[in-house]
């Protein structure tokens, strides 16, 4: 579904409302279809078994990345 992703698990809280476990995931989307891949995102995830979506947060974030590593 998403080309190259990048995978984080945190397991830091830094207060008492952070969930105990944290998983990061970073994919290459190109902004034009970054609504249309989210949502088929979610909608697959909802479908699988043992997942309680209620207790998960989902948030996508766009980062653009400009300038250069000079």
């Amino acid at each position: 579904m998403f080309t190259n992703p990048r995978f984080s698990l945190d397991t830091r809280q830094y207060d008492d409302w952070d969930p105990p476990l944290r998983l990061v995931i970073w994919a290459d989307v190109p902004e034009e279809t970054i609504d249309t891949s989210f949502l088929e995102y979610v909608h697959w995830l909802a479908m699988k078994p043992g997942v309680d979506l209620d207790r998960l947060g989902i948030f996508p974030m766009l980062h653009a990345v400009t300038g250069s590593n000079r």
